[in-house]
C-alpha cells in the first residue's frame, strides 16, 4: 500500500510537471481586433468562413462564398464559391490581408479551388438558382513546411425556395503550396463519398517522421466520429481505419451515420465549426468550436489525460507534443466549457468560428513535419501584438463570420488570452525536454491505472 501510494503521488507530480493533468481553464481577456481588411478591395469585398495555414514562409487565408462590389454604390461585381488571400502583415496588423484578384484589382473574379467540368457545367446550367459550392470549411493541415492538405466539403446550394437549403455532396481532397505566382491548389481526389465528412471538421497529423498518420474528425448528426489514415496513402480511402467507440477499437468498417447513443460516438454533441490542435501552453490537445450555428459562442474541451478510453489507453502513454496523436483515440475529452461569446450584430448570429494556432505560437508544425529544425526556428507570428517572450499558446487568434445585412458577411478577428496556470511557472511548453525518460512516464502512468483498478475492484 505504501509503495502504491508513493508511486501514485510521484506520478501526479510528474503529470503536473508535464502538463498531463489540467486545472480549470480560464480566460483572462479577449480583445476584438476588428474586421479583416483587404489592401486592394477595402470595404468592397464580403466573405464568410476564414481558415488559415502557415506554409512556404507565408500565412494564407481561405474563405468560403466571396463577393466583390463597386466602390460607389456597392453593386455586385462578382461572386465566387471560395477565395484565397495572404496575411499581408502577420506580425503587426493581423487583420490585414492581400487579395489575389484580376489584373485591374477591382474584384475577386475566379473561384480559387477549381471546379471539375461536371461541376462547372451544372453551375452554368442553373445560373445561380442552384449551384455546387466548394467551401474550405476548416483549417488546412500542414504536412510539411511547404505543403498543406485540406478535405473540403462539396455542398449543393438550392436558392429557389423561400429559405436557402444546403445538402452535403461528399468532399474533395486538396493539396496546397506556395509558388512564385501565389498559393496554388490541386485536387488530389475530385470526390469522396460518405455520409460522415471525415476531415471536414478537423484533421490532425503526427506520429514519427517514418510513420506519420492523419486523424480525421467528421461531424455527424449527434456528434463527432474519428478515422485515421497513413499520411503517405491519404488519397486511398481503403487504407482508412475507423474508431468504434463502443468497442474501443479501430476497424476497416465505418460506423453507421446517424447513431444517437453516446456509446456509439467518438464525442457526443453538436459541432458546426472548429479546430483541434496541440496547445503548448496546456500541453494537451484542445478543441475550440461553435456547437450551434445560431449560437455565436466559442466552446472549449481539452483532451483529459486522466480519463483513458478502455484498454486502448496504453497505446498513448504520454502526451508531450503535437506528434503524440495516438492520445486522441486513447483518452476522453473534458466536458464542454463556455469559452467566449462573440458579439453578434443586429442582423443575426455569428457563425464559422475558428482558431488559428499558427499565431502567437512556434509549434504550429508537428515535429514530424521537419527533421532538423527546432520550434524556435519558426516565426512567432503576431510579434507586434503579443510579446514573443510570452509562453507559446497563452494567446490564441479566433475568427468568426458576422452578418452585415443585405446578404453580406464579414470575417472578424479576436485575440484571447488565457489565465496563468496556478502552481506552474509560465514557461514555453516547447522547452519541456523530450529527453524525459518515456519508460518512466509510462511506468508512472501505469501505476495510476493499477491504483484505479484496485480501487474500482474493491481491493484497496
Amino acid at each position: 500500500m505504501k509503495l502504491l501510494t508513493t508511486l501514485f503521488s510521484s506520478s501526479l507530480r510528474l503529470q503536473s510537471a508535464l502538463g498531463l493533468s489540467l486545472p480549470d481553464i480560464a480566460v483572462k481577456h479577449v480583445k476584438i481586433l476588428g474586421e479583416q481588411s483587404s489592401h486592394q478591395l477595402e470595404d468592397r469585398v464580403f466573405r464568410d468562413g476564414g481558415h488559415s495555414v502557415a506554409i512556404g514562409g507565408k500565412i494564407i487565408w481561405l474563405f468560403d462564398d466571396t463577393s466583390s462590389v463597386t466602390k460607389r454604390d456597392h453593386n455586385l461585381l462578382s461572386f465566387v464559391s471560395n477565395s484565397v488571400a495572404y496575411a499581408s502583415d502577420p506580425d503587426d496588423d493581423i487583420a490585414a490581408i492581400e487579395d489575389l484578384g484580376d489584373n485591374t484589382g477591382d474584384r475577386i473574379d475566379h473561384t480559387w479551388i477549381p471546379f471539375t467540368e461536371d461541376e462547372k457545367k451544372y453551375n452554368d446550367a442553373h445560373k445561380g438558382k442552384e449551384r455546387m459550392a466548394i467551401w474550405p470549411g476548416t483549417n488546412p493541415l500542414p504536412i510539411s513546411t511547404e505543403e498543406a492538405i485540406l478535405w473540403a466539403p462539396r455542398v449543393h446550394v438550392d436558392a429557389q425556395a423561400q429559405k436557402v437549403t444546403l445538402r452535403a455532396e461528399g468532399m474533395t481532397l486538396l493539396s496546397i503550396n506556395i509558388t512564385q505566382d501565389g498559393p496554388q491548389v490541386t485536387r488530389l481526389v475530385d470526390k469522396i463519398d460518405g455520409a460522415i465528412q471525415y476531415g471536414g471538421f478537423a484533421a490532425v497529423q503526427g506520429g514519427s517522421p517514418n510513420a506519420r498518420f492523419v486523424y480525421l474528425f467528421g461531424a455527424d448528426a449527434y456528434g463527432l466520429q474519428l478515422a485515421q489514415v497513413p499520411l503517405d496513402v491519404i488519397q486511398d480511402e481503403r487504407k482508412r481505419r475507423y474508431y468504434h467507440p463502443r468497442l474501443h477499437m479501430w476497424a476497416e468498417t465505418q460506423p453507421l451515420s446517424g447513431l444517437a447513443s453516446k456509446e456509439d460516438l467518438y464525442l457526443a454533441g453538436t459541432f458546426s465549426s472548429g479546430s483541434i490542435f496541440f496547445s503548448p501552453y496546456f500541453r494537451t490537445f484542445l478543441m475550440i468550436y461553435f456547437n450551434n450555428v445560431a449560437d455565436s459562442t466559442f466552446y472549449l474541451r481539452y483532451l483529459d489525460l486522466s480519463a483513458p478510453r478502455g484498454p486502448t489507453h496504453g497505446k498513448a502513454g504520454h502526451v508531450l507534443g503535437p506528434d503524440d496523436i495516438e492520445a486522441l483515440g486513447s483518452f476522453y475529452w473534458s466536458p464542454e466549457m463556455n469559452l467566449w461569446r462573440s458579439p453578434p450584430t443586429k442582423h443575426g448570429y455569428n457563425y464559422a468560428g475558428q482558431v488559428h494556432p499558427e499565431y502567437f505560437n512556434r509549434l504550429y508544425y508537428a515535429p514530424s513535419v521537419y527533421s532538423d529544425a527546432q520550434p524556435t526556428d519558426f516565426p512567432f507570428y503576431g510579434s507586434g501584438v503579443v510579446d514573443p517572450e510570452t509562453p507559446d499558446g497563452k494567446h490564441i487568434l479566433l475568427s468568426y463570420t458576422r452578418q452585415m445585412g443585405n446578404g453580406r458577411y464579414q470575417v472578424e478577428l479576436a485575440r484571447l488570452e488565457f489565465e496563468g496556470i496556478a502552481g506552474r511557472p509560465e514557461t514555453d511548453g516547447a522547452s519541456v525536454g523530450r529527453e524525459v525518460g518515456l519508460g518512466c512516464v509510462s511506468l508512472l502512468l501505469g501505476s495510476v491505472f493499477v491504483l484505479n483498478l484496485l480501487v474500482c475492484t474493491g481491493r484497496l
